[in-house]
Formats: C-alpha cells, structure tokens, sequence
C-alpha cells in the first residue's frame, strides 16, 4: 500500500515559468507548419510542500511530440532555474537515462540561462558535449527574480531553439520513432529503475511470512522457466526476482489497460482515479472489481503482496500511467496494438521467463506438422509465454476460420499463474481485444476431460463455465525438470501415472505430462499430441526404455531433431520434437526427421516449407531436413544393439544387415560393466606418487584424460585405501601410511571428512575397483578402450570392463574387436549429446553394449585379429576422425570384418555413421550463443 496518506497533487515541478514555457511551446506549434505538433508536461506526482524530486521522475519535465496525440515523442526537456548549473553531471546523467527510457534522440536541459541540446549518435551512444548551445540573454537571466522577469527573453531564446530542432528533423540529422515502438524500452528501464527499490523495500519489511512467500514463488514457478541454483537464492536474491515481477505485472496492466481504455469504460475510471488518489491499494482493488467483468483475469488481476509498494514507485508508476493517459489510444490500428503487445511479450519472456521461452520458429514447425485440421478443439496446457498458443492461433486464422470461433477452440493453462499474464497478451490481436481467451491456471498433471473452467465473457461481463473437451491436437513445451526437481504435487500426480506404465520412478517430469495427454486426447484418427521436450529421453537408462513405453500406447509418428545447432540459446538442454498419435493396429514406420539449418534464424516462410515437406510425406529436400523411417520391430532390433534413439536420425541399413547376420552378442555374455570408485575426498585418497605402504597403495586411473594409449601405462597416481584402525596400522608397522595420515589430517578435506565420518575419517568411503579395460564416460574426440598389463584401479569417471573368467584367456582378442569399428560406433550410437557437445553413456547404457561375438570364430580367424591388432596396439590413443582415416587402423577393420565374413563396405558406412554423430554433437556445442 502507500506509506502515507498524504494528499498529492499533479505537477511538472514548482516553477510555473515551465509550464508557461510548455504553454508557449504549443502557441507555436499552432502557428508554425513544423515537424513539431505538441508539447506535454505536468506528469509527475509530488506530495504538497515536498522539495522538488525531479531526479527521481521517470520522464522529463516537457515532451514535444510530432504529433498531437501524443503517440510519436521527439525530445525531451528538463526545465530547471539558473542556480542549477546547466553543465552538472547529475543534471545530464538524469536527462540522458529519461531519453532513453523514453525512446528519443534528442535531450535538452534548459535553466533559461543557458539552453544544451544533445543528439543521440549512431551508435546509439550520447556525447557529453552538447551538440548546440544557446546563452543569449545569459548575463541577464541570472536568478529566479531574473527570469520572472524576462519572460519575453526566454521566450524567444526558446523560439530559436525549436527553429533549430526543427530545421535539424527535416534535414534528418535525428529520427523518431513512436510509441508503439517504445513499449519494450519502457518495460525494460523502468523496471531496471524501480526494481531495486521494491526490493530494498520488501527487505525492510522483515517479515517471515513474506520471504516465505517469496522463497516459494522463487522455487517453485521461477525454477520451471530459469536455471537456478538453490545455493544462489539468498533473501536479497529471492527479494529481488519478487520485485522485478511485481514491477514488470504492474507496468503490462498500465500499458495494456491503457491500450483498450476507450473499448472499456471501466478501465478508463480506474486509471482515472489512479492518477487522482496515487493510491496503489485503491487501484488494484478497482482492478480486481473490473476483471470479473471482462475476460482479463490473468492480465489485470493483482495479488495482495503486489500491493506492498514504496510510494515513490506507486509516484513513478502514476506518472508512467499519465504519460500513456496523454496518448489518444483510440488512435491506434492493428499495427500499433500488434508492436505493442509484440513488446509487452518479447520483454517480460525476456525478463522474467529466463531460459526457456519457446523460439517463435520452433513453435510454429511444431504447430505445423502436428495439427491435422483446423475445425477441432486445440490446447497447450504448459502454456508459459504462450508462444504455441499464438501460432495455434495464426494457423487455424490462415484458413479463413472466424476469429471468434478461434477464440472458443484454442485452450490454454499453466500451473502458475506467473505466466499467464504473458501468455494472455500473446493470444490477443487487435481484432481479438473484445473475445474471450480461454486461459486459466491449472496443473497439466491433474487435468481431466469433462472439467470445468470458468472464464468471464468480456462482451457481456457474465461469468461463463465451459466444460475440458477432448482435443484434436495438444501441443506443449513440456517443461526440462528431472526427477530431482519436482514438486511434491507433481510428484504425487506423477507416482500413479509412472506406475500405470512400468517407468522408473526417476523419469523426468515431461514424460509424466506426455503419457498423460492420453488421456486428454480425442480417439480419432487425426488427432494429434506434439511436444518439444529434452533429448534426455534417448539414453539408455535403467527400466524400461520410454521410447517402448510411448510405441505401447501411441503411434509415435515423428521424432525431429537437429544435426546443426541447438534450439534454445543459453539453456544447457538439447530438445526435440515428438509427435504422437492414437494407437492403431497396423502404425506406420516412425520418422525419424533431422534439420539440416539452424531453425533459429528460419523465417516463417521457410519453416512453412519444411512443415509442408514432411506432412506431405513426400522425399524431403536434403538441403533442409534428412529423413529416415523405421518400423517398431526395426527400431526395437536396433535399440537392442546397444545405440539410442538419436542413432536413429541416420541411414542404418548397414548394422540392420550385421544384426540380421547374427554377428553381434551382448558385451555381458564376456565382461562385467562397472563403474570405478568413489572415493568422497579425492584431495586426500588420490595421491601423485606412492605415499602410502604398499599395501594401503593402489596404482590408480582418476581420469582417461591421463591414458594416453591403448595398453594403459601407470599415471604415478595412487589411491590410498586402507580399513585398519590407527593401533591395527602401528601393530602392522604401517609407518608411512601413519605419517601421511598425520600429514593430511589438519586439511579442509580431513575436517569435512570428519564430520562426516569421525574417527574413521581416512577411510575412503568406496574400496579400489579393478578391470581389465577401460574407458570414458564422457568422451569428446577419443573412442577407445585401454587395456591394463598390470592391476590399476580406476575412478568413478572411468568405465571398466572385467572379463568373465572363461574368457579371460581371449583377452588380446576381446581388447582388439572392442577397439574395432562396429563396436565403436555401438559404443558411440549408445550416448546422446548434451549441450555441451559431450556425449554421456550412462553406467545402464553400456550394460547393454553389444560387441562382435567372439564365440563365432575359429583358432585361425581369432589368431589373423590378434596378428592385425599386435601391429597397432602400442600406438598412442588418437582421436577418432584421425583414427579412421588411419591406413593401419582401416587395415585391421578390414581383417576383423573379413573374419567375420561381413561386407567390406561396412566399414566406409560405420565410419559415415559415426561422423555424422560426433560432428552433429560439436555443432550442438558451437552453436551455443556467445
């Protein structure tokens, strides 16, 4: 609420000479034909016998316009008195900040003494020396008394000054741009301004239940749509994200509720008194009153906390509303309400809605190729910014449907109400400002058929209540959170539905919402369910894949991916599209569709092309999307080698054949999968140089950073592991594993050890792991498999493999057809790119490895690898694009494929299939913005 109750009044400030000076602006204006049609002031709010706080207005003290509207601002002009000197650094920077928050070229400060015009340069920046300056009469106008008295001096030093201005717009030495132009740059300062204050202010308050609030809005609605991190959400920062919220919420309301005043009489007497009684509390109580007459429920409605402001920002927001309040708005046409609710989106997603807003062109290809007919009802039930919501709209509106029957078909709802606000200004056109949006706020997970919403119809104020059909399409950005971060209701919606379909309980929020849009789905044919989500779903986990799970209960028709770039900038998530159907009893092939361009910079003409090329089904154009389809018993064969569903977005015909042939056995029938030790305080338990008696010492792998060739040489690193008690270590004479205990035992390491662990602290909390080969779990450029000569413990970074004992007799054998190409490219089909480039096999993934089978060849066919892979073995471990391009290495390919009486070939396609691969995964990594 306000902080007082101090009766205010509207002024520019306490010198009447500036509003005679605005007075005689607008005197000349009616005159003079010039580029100039009027002049405005008097916006801001001060309280009766305060001191003038001009420096803390949002805007200066007079704008002129080019027009008598007061829709296209030229110049700003800040009015003070001779005992201000004209050339102070406060005064400039004040007139230089409210230029540009207003969105003009050109800044004047006048004290009448002195006039300095400044124009903005081309590269957007101010000099601070001014561009013109005017000092006649200056040895006169000297004081206050001064200048009441040589009203007619000023007056005609202004009059050169506007002959200037406008001399200098006709030759276009400035430009100007108008309002509707402006918006975002007035969301964007203003709340830069007044954020910090709302913030110091909810701090101040010191009360537990706000902050609670406050913490909860920060990790609940604000993790779904920014990368937080829990350590960072300090009271100030928590306080902070609150504020900038309200601030935002409150400058849309004053903006869109401007925007239609003149269609809602309403609204006009809410602004109205606002400006009147300065009251923050008032005017959002009046706003709750209006939003159960018009359907702006989710654009309007304010929350009691958003009414805990300072008075100086109610002051600033009241003057903002005035300076719209001067714009005729009944003025505007479609394209000035379509810039302005262009920007009213494009910066509070910016601002508030973080990392993952969905791309416009994203949106669209996703709207595009899952939609089927334009006559059915249509839904995106994680609606955030309401992107998709849009270009469901513009789709159906593309084919000549009312926009009143649009308007009663597109559903829309979020589980916070935090993004409806947005989402409501992106699903309104001018031609929609009087049709109801059918928005509302409601947990996807719980949504039922049947259920009902209640919206309020704001042509005739009555409150409506509409019953959830089933959809004929549901498309969604479905939101990146792992199972780590759900909330506790999402978590208790989520155990039945991953219980109904075998899933682990660990699987990710957005393949809960998918299998639950089953039930949301109309039964026919042409309905549609298209969601963007995480490419997370490709690896392969533990549990029943999702890819089986899906192909159970729909026909999965697509699944679009990217072979150049990313699709969200900044957020470390790599997404695709999948696009379901209802289950039939003969599926077609799934199409696995890859984008050859960067869909970011797309235009919409050319995401309508590629949209048309893969709902046609025709052969696609190479240059824009590679296509490869699948039937389930094809995909189900494949995935059973080992790779993933992003394998798929290839032409692997080639493996097909080798599986067929029977070539291949799972790598367990031979070894064990494990991962190496975790120690819980490497600083301690790895040591560089044996520290430690020999029987607490274990020659040690930490990372495959430190092998650097095919048969594993001793990095010098050790891993101190022992169980004994400090007596059971004296009583063995372990005296150098004493002393390095007693060496280590004042570290940080040690101390955080020893809460954890007491006196037990130097006992590592996993025992040294052995294995006969090993390998990354998160490699870049090198693909291989070391083998050990000596027993080498390794790290939990680190993948081994430790053979059965009945093999171990074929471990030359093993190592080489590991190291050869089919298994390579199993192992690197098996991980799924990440937003940094680098693949991740995970532990379960490469459980379900497969390998050439040993077991099918003779003495003489195992005896001609091992002679082929002798002369190799030794060689320094290279990265894979040299090591196909080898001699040597494509000699011993060709003798283990010969071996195993497989096509030649094979080789050039298994390398043509892992290039394509890695080189897609460092296209990912490069093509993350700057």
């Amino acid at each position: 609420m306000s902080e007082n109750g101090q009766q205010t009044k509207i002024s520019a400030n306490e010198r009447s000479e500036g509003g005679e000076l605005i007075s005689y602006m607008n005197e000349i204006f009616g005159r003079r034909k010039w580029k100039f049609k009027s002049a405005v002031g008097e916006l801001s709010v001060e309280s009766k016998n305060s001191s003038d706080n001009r420096y803390k207005a949002l805007f200066p003290d007079a704008i002129v316009f080019a027009d008598k509207d007061s829709l296209v601002p030229v110049v700003g002009w800040e009015f003070k008195m001779p005992d201000t000197p004209i050339d102070d650094d406060e005064l400039y920077s004040n007139a230089i900040d409210k230029a540009n928050r207003l969105g003009t070229n050109v800044a004047i400060l006048w004290n009448f003494q002195y006039c300095y015009v400044y124009y903005r340069n081309g590269d957007g920046k101010w000099s601070r020396k001014p561009n013109r300056t005017y000092d006649q009469y200056s040895e006169i106008m000297v004081d206050r008394n001064s200048v009441d008295r040589n009203k007619k001096l000023w007056k005609d030093k202004a009059k050169r000054v506007l002959e200037d201005l406008n001399a200098d717009l006709v030759n276009n030495l400035y430009k100007v741009a108008p309002i509707q132009f402006n918006i975002g740059n007035y969301i964007d300062t203003i709340s830069e301004t007044l954020t910090p204050l709302v913030t110091n202010y909810l701090l101040s308050l010191k009360k537990p239940t706000l902050m609670a609030e406050m913490q909860l809005f920060a990790r609940k609605e604000q993790s779904e749509l920014h990368s937080l991190n829990s350590k960072n959400l300090t009271n100030a920062y928590v306080a902070r994200t609150y504020a900038k919220n309200i601030v935002i919420r409150w400058i849309n309301r004053i903006i869109f509720s401007n925007m239609i005043r003149t269609k809602y009489n309403q609204l006009s007497a809410v602004l109205a008194d606002f400006l009147q009684q300065v009251d923050i509390g008032k005017f959002g109580a009046a706003f709750n009153e209006v939003v159960k007459e018009t359907d702006f429920f989710s654009i309007l409605h304010v929350n009691n906390n958003e009414m805990i402001l300072p008075q100086e920002v109610t002051s600033n927001l009241t003057e903002f509303c005035h300076y719209l309040w001067n714009a005729k708005t009944n003025k505007f046409d479609a394209t000035m309400v379509s810039k302005i609710l262009e920007a009213l989106v494009s910066v509070t997603k910016h601002k508030l809605m973080g990392l993952y807003t969905t791309p416009q062109p994203l949106a669209q290809l996703l709207v595009s190729v899952t939609m089927q007919n334009v006559t059915g009802d249509y839904a995106d039930f994680t609606v955030g910014s309401g992107t998709i919501a849009k270009e469901i709209i513009d789709n159906i509106r593309q084919y000549q449907v009312p926009m009143a029957d649009i308007h009663d078909h597109v559903w829309a709802s979020d589980k916070y109400s935090f993004p409806l606000q947005v989402a409501n200004f992106n699903m309104t056109s001018y031609d929609s400002l009087n049709l109801m949006n059918i928005v509302f706020k409601h947990n996807a997970l719980s949504l039922s058929e049947g259920e009902k919403i209640k919206v309020v119809d704001p042509n005739s104020g009555e409150l409506l209540e509409k019953h959830l059909p089933a959809m004929d399409a549901i498309m969604s950005n479905l939101p990146f959170i792992s199972s780590n971060n759900r909330s506790k209701d999402d978590k208790a919606l989520s155990a039945d539905i991953l219980k109904k379909y075998g899933l682990d309980k660990k699987a990710d929020l957005y393949q809960t919402i998918l299998l639950h849009y089953k039930s949301l789905l109309k039964s026919s044919d042409d309905a549609r369910i298209g969601v963007i989500t995480s490419n997370s779903w490709f690896k392969n986990g533990k549990g029943k894949p999702f890819f089986e799970v899906l192909s159970n209960i729909y026909d999965v028709k697509y699944v679009i991916y990217s072979d150049v770039s990313r699709w969200f900038d900044n957020a470390d998530v790599v997404a695709t599209i999948i696009v379901v159907a209802n289950k039939s009893v003969n599926p077609q092939k799934t199409r696995f569709l890859s984008l050859q361009k960067d869909i970011r910079k797309l235009d919409s003409k050319k995401i309508s092309n590629i949209a048309n090329q893969i709902l046609a089904g025709n052969e696609v154009q190479a240059e824009d999307l590679t296509d490869y389809s699948y039937s389930l018993e094809e995909i189900t064969k494949l995935l059973n080698t080992g790779i993933c569903v992003e394998a798929l977005f290839d032409d692997l015909s080639w493996l097909d054949k080798v599986v067929d042939a029977g070539k291949l056995a799972p790598i367990t029938n031979f070894c064990n999968i494990a991962r190496g030790s975790r120690t819980g305080g490497d600083d301690i338990f790895i040591t560089d140089g044996c520290q430690t008696d020999a029987e607490d010492s274990h020659p040690y792998i930490k990372s495959i950073k430190n092998v650097d060739s095919l048969i594993a040489q001793p990095t010098g690193q050790y891993f101190f592991y022992t169980t004994d008690s400090i007596d059971e270590l004296k009583a063995k004479g372990h005296k150098k594993t004493l002393n390095y205990i007693q060496s280590v035992s004042h570290t940080i390491r040690a101390e955080k050890q020893r809460k954890k662990h007491g006196d037990r602290w130097y006992v590592a909390e996993d025992r040294p792991k052995y294995g006969d080969f090993v390998t990354s779990v998160n490699p870049d450029k090198r693909w291989f498999w070391a083998a050990f000569n000596t027993p080498t413990a390794f790290n939990q970074r680190v993948a081994a493999a430790i053979l059965h004992k009945e093999y171990s007799k074929d471990k030359e054998l093993i190592h080489a057809l590991l190291n050869s190409v089919i298994p390579i490219y199993i192992m690197c089909g098996a991980g799924f790119a990440r937003a940094d480039g680098v693949t991740d096999l995970t532990a379960n993934g490469m459980k379900k490895l497969s390998i050439l089978n040993p077991d099918l060849l003779s003495g003489s066919e195992k005896g001609d690898i091992t002679h082929s892979w002798e002369q190799i073995k030794h060689q320094k471990a290279m990265s894979i694009f040299d090591e196909l391009e080898d001699p040597e290495w494509i000699a011993f390919n060709k003798v283990v494929l010969k071996a195993y009486n497989i096509d030649p070939e094979v080789y050039d396609q298994a390398k043509k299939s892992i290039y394509k691969l890695l080189n897609r995964r460092t296209n990912i990594k490069d093509s993350k913005k700057k």
